[in-house]
């Protein structure tokens, strides 16, 4: 009877004791799955966060791959419509106004940073397109005149390192004579995408053609790449100026050429190659030419020396 009543009673504390452990342990259990929901619901929240600013960056901020396939896609637009031209000698107003436009928006859609300062702008193009016709070749060649007697021009313009630009004007006479129109001139660089030309008067077979005075040209860089160089003339502002509104000049890439201080140079045209050895030759025998005439009056001087020393 004793050992009935004894099994049947309780510790109190001990009951106190479990109790308390269970609820403890209960506690942690429950602080720990809401903690694991709190921090589930803040990744999700923000990763939807992060989608909403990728998808606003790709509406107003377009990804560089993108406006890269849009600098071709002008690009070859513009080329491909500026063929058609003749120069810009036979153009309609759609095609000037579309010309225009992609011009524009070229200037927009990157190319080459400070064209001016870059490697690439020198090298040899074509002329596909001038918004004023004259203004490539010279107003007598490309009058109608001056195009029938001096039939199948080509419009080429080089950029040498030496910051000389020379335009030429290929063709033959009464469709038989081969011959050239050359036009020198020098690049003065005004800022990263700003030039200056100092235009010397142009010769046909070697014979100058106007006044023997120089001109001056500013030109702006709407674009470049490997493929074309866009630029605009720039008027003057001056009451005197004969010009008042901006040419804009579409010249397709031909060939490279880079500094000779660059690491890397591309190969240009026969032409363009042959005329810079010329020139580099012609520096090499001055300098040589230089130093033995040095060595020769040194040579004189001690000569002279040893015979008053005798």
């Amino acid at each position: 009877m004793s050992i009935g009543l004894h099994n049947s009673v309780t510790c109190p504390s001990c009951s106190l004791s479990r109790h308390a452990t269970w609820t403890f342990s209960t506690t942690r259990r429950y602080r720990r799955i809401t903690i694991r929901v709190l921090q589930r619901a803040n990744f999700a929240a923000r990763k939807q966060n992060i989608q909403i600013r990728a998808g606003l960056l790709s509406i107003f901020m377009p990804t560089k791959s993108k406006q890269v396939n849009k600098a071709v896609d002008l690009v070859n637009e513009l080329l491909e419509t500026a063929s058609r031209t003749d120069g810009g000698a036979s153009t309609s107003q759609d095609q000037r106004t579309t010309i225009r436009d992609l011009a524009e928006q070229l200037r927009g859609a990157g190319g080459v940073q400070n064209p001016v300062y870059s490697d690439l702008v020198w090298g040899e193009y074509e002329v596909t397109y001038a918004s004023r016709p004259q203004a490539a070749g010279g107003p007598f060649l490309r009058s109608a005149p001056g195009k029938f007697i001096f039939s199948n021009q080509k419009l080429r313009q080089t950029l040498i390192p030496t910051d000389n630009l020379v335009n030429s004007v290929s063709f033959r006479a009464l469709g038989i004579f081969p011959g050239n129109a050359i036009q020198d001139a020098v690049i003065e660089t005004l800022s990263g995408t700003m030039y200056k030309l100092t235009l010397q008067p142009a010769k046909i077979f070697g014979v100058q053609l106007g006044p023997s005075k120089s001109i001056e040209r500013v030109f702006d860089v709407l674009y470049l790449d490997e493929k074309v160089r866009v630029v605009e003339f720039l008027p003057d502002q001056s009451p005197n100026s004969n010009s008042s509104e901006p040419v804009l000049f579409v010249l397709r890439r031909l060939s490279n050429v880079q500094h000779p201080e660059s690491g890397t140079q591309k190969q240009p045209s026969n032409q363009l190659q042959n005329a810079w050895e010329a020139l580099q030759q012609t520096l090499r025998m001055n300098d040589l030419s230089s130093k033995q005439n040095g060595a020769g009056l040194a040579t004189q001087a001690e000569r002279k020396f040893k015979q008053q020393n005798r």
